[in-house]
């Protein structure tokens, strides 16, 4: 195939999946937890699914009160709409859960600061107001693993803050786009 028809191809590949990305219902917004905050895009690749990648800066450690310094994380998350009711006056709530990835580098549980990374289940609830106003509640355990540095040696183990501070209920605010 000539250079000229595989550009033109690749041209217009990219011209539909732009159009079909920028018609596309999405949010942005902040969530807030004990852990945490962070900020969450939302884009609705389906009437029944979405993904959602966030960025967060955790800040507190071992349950305790103390805050470190901030750690952070970033996530991909693909969502399914398990159930919906619709109000009379266009609010719409919806159940969602599924499978994502989660990075970073955070204080684990009687551990040093080094890089994470696992697989997280996300389980949330989300109230869309009609004025485009959207928030939710989630929680999203995490299982994965945790690196750090022990004297000149490298440890990898369980990330347990993942279990712990992923059952801690998230709270979010968002603003819908392309309603």
């Amino acid at each position: 195939m000539a250079p000229v028809i595989r550009i033109a191809l690749l041209t217009l590949a990219a011209m539909t999946l732009s159009v079909n990305i920028f018609c596309q219902p999405k949010t942005a917004g902040v969530s807030f937890s004990y852990a945490g905050i962070g900020l969450t895009y939302e884009h609705l690749t389906s009437p029944s699914t979405s993904v959602m990648l966030q960025i967060r800066a955790d800040s507190v450690t071992d349950f305790g009160p103390k805050i470190t310094e901030p750690c952070y994380a970033m996530s991909a998350v693909w969502n399914m709409i398990s159930g919906e009711l619709i109000s009379r006056n266009g609010n719409v709530i919806r159940f969602m859960n599924g499978p994502g990835l989660t990075m970073g580098v955070s204080n684990d549980f009687m551990a040093a600061r080094g890089p994470f990374a696992g697989l997280a289940w996300r389980f949330a609830g989300e109230c869309s107001f009609s004025r485009g106003i959207a928030i939710s509640i989630s929680v999203a355990p995490m299982l994965g693993v945790h690196l750090s540095r022990v004297d000149d040696y490298i440890t990898m183990g369980l990330f347990r803050n993942g279990l712990l501070y992923g059952v801690m209920p998230e709270v979010g605010i968002k603003y819908i786009f392309g309603r």
